[in-house]
């Protein structure tokens, strides 16, 4: 990884600063802004992996560059994964209306950078991998490949910080106190759905009291 960031950070750390702090817009909606530009370099590489065909140049070194990261063992990816979702979900639960825990967890922005991992890690692991999702077995043997299991946890973590983070600021939409908040964050860490499930029942439970809410902020 450190090869990546040498690589990229000349252009691209210039760019971030430029577009995240001194735009208002969350900076989510600006990764997807950029998204397009992507695609054709997503083209060539996919069509590298089908066909084995030489890659423009600028494709052959974002390639050398998945390279370089690939020997990072799966365990050092695991644990790196599991210490973003943790400062991620230490922000949204102790720290929930702070200007940090909304620009770079509520905007979504570490779930796209989870979502980054997940693209190399199955990138890395998918070609020549046995199995596939036809059938329970064939998933069984195709996360036997630690790559894609970690492919796999990261699609986990992306996700549940992802509905964590809705969660807070639905909650917060309807000025629901946080401490009722708390153990449904804490259950959408732990179980996902489960958690996402007990804030929907809080949320029916407490329907009077947002409804009259909403209505005393329309009078």
């Amino acid at each position: 990884m450190a090869a990546v960031a040498c690589a990229f950070s000349p252009v691209v750390l210039p760019a971030i600063r430029r577009k995240f702090f001194k735009s208002r817009q969350p900076p989510a909606f600006l990764l997807l802004r950029l998204f397009p530009r992507f695609l054709p370099f997503t083209a060539h590489f996919f069509r590298f992996i089908r066909t084995g065909v030489q890659p423009v140049s600028g494709f052959r070194i974002f390639r050398q560059i998945c390279l370089t990261a690939v020997p990072m063992k799966p365990e050092t990816i695991f644990s790196l994964l599991n210490l973003l979702a943790l400062i991620g979900w230490l922000l949204l639960i102790v720290l929930p209306r702070r200007r940090w825990t909304s620009r770079v967890v509520q905007s979504g922005a570490v779930s796209l950078l989870f979502a980054a991992f997940y693209l190399v890690l199955i990138v890395v692991s998918l070609p020549g991998s046995e199995g596939g999702f036809s059938s329970l077995a064939g998933v069984r043997r195709l996360f036997e490949n630690d790559y894609a299991l970690t492919a796999g946890w990261a699609h986990y973590l992306a996700f549940d910080l992802f509905v964590g983070s809705w969660i807070l600021g639905d909650s917060q939409k309807y000025r629901i106190s946080h401490w009722l908040i708390i153990p449904c964050l804490l259950l959408t860490f732990m179980l996902g759905p489960v958690g996402l499930l007990t804030y929907y029942l809080l949320r029916a439970a407490l329907r009077k009291t947002i409804l009259n809410g909403v209505a005393y902020e329309n009078a």
